[in-house]
């Protein structure tokens, strides 16, 4: 049975670029999140606890009894599911099948004429769109960690021109970017003392963010 009908399979590859890397402790942050969007279609999330992006894809079909799906992107077959991201990641407008495997504890891309057996994570994923419903003042100086601003230029989709516009500025929060297929949500750089002018990395996470927001 499809759980998602006419996935854009480009987005799906390129939101792994924002997932945990293999040895995160934090298993359910080493996925690509699906999930239903109540206008229709899907939303594609993938997010690091520094770096979050969102795709939507109003396109996608999910059937009737789907909400969410969290996708393992290191898999024991990685040698057969990376050239599949891959050649997903080239394809401008890509389309697939995200069907259920019973029992089997994951699911099936069909892609094509090729099917691959991805596995799935079992568990809850962070309520990432906390962080968007956030009020925070304008800042106008705020800073960045360079790898994650150039993640920017991997979430633009192959073969478009799209902008990116940065929608909420903040020195303390999660810093909102948009793209005509989503959003990209990236945590700001804090300064240590002047003396020293050391840029740390900022300890509120996007987890964090999300875990004040619930409270």
């Amino acid at each position: 049975m499809n759980k998602v009908k006419h996935l854009n399979g480009e987005m799906l590859a390129r939101a792994c670029a924002f997932a945990a890397k293999p040895k995160d402790s934090r298993f359910y942050l080493r996925s690509v999140f699906v999930e239903r969007r109540e206008e229709g279609g899907v939303y594609i999330v993938a997010t690091n606890g520094h770096v979050l992006c969102c795709y939507t894809d109003p396109f996608a079909i999910p059937h009737l009894d789907f909400e969410s799906v969290m996708i393992d992107i290191y898999q024991e077959n990685s040698s057969r599911i990376k050239p599949v991201f891959t050649q997903l990641k080239k394809t401008s407008e890509a389309r697939i099948n995200v069907e259920d495997q019973n029992g089997q504890g994951g699911i099936s891309i069909r892609y094509n004429d090729d099917t691959t057996f991805v596995r799935t994570i079992e568990g809850t994923f962070p309520d990432w769109q906390r962080i968007f419903k956030q009020e925070v003042e304008h800042q106008e100086n705020v800073s960045f960690d360079p790898k994650y601003l150039a993640l920017l230029k991997d979430f633009v989709l192959k073969g478009s021109n799209d902008s990116v516009t940065l929608l909420r500025s903040s020195a303390e929060k999660v810093n909102i970017f948009q793209t005509p297929n989503g959003v990209v949500g990236v945590m700001p750089r804090k300064t240590q003392d002047l003396d020293d002018n050391e840029l740390l990395n900022s300890e509120a996470a996007i987890l964090e963010e999300v875990s004040s927001a619930s409270g």
